[in-house]
């Protein structure tokens, strides 16, 4: 579904985080469902540039963890 969105200029945010017992009642969901993410979506105001992506080995690890600032 984000991805589709996105192909129409239509923006999403994935919620993980929220009161269940909330949004049943809000929604009129059934107790016996679980409700596991929530996704908005909208159009965006605005579209920044990219953020700069970190080199691989300023994230990674093999085997060790030698200098590395955590």
């Amino acid at each position: 579904m984000v991805i589709a969105a996105w192909t129409m200029g239509i923006g999403s945010c994935w919620i993980g985080e929220f009161k269940e017992k909330n949004v049943k009642e809000l929604l009129k969901i059934p107790n016996k469902w679980k409700i596991v993410a929530l996704i908005t979506f909208g159009y965006p105001a605005e579209y920044p540039d990219p953020r700069k992506k970190k080199p691989m080995t300023e994230i990674v690890s093999f085997n060790d963890f030698t200098n590395k600032e955590y």
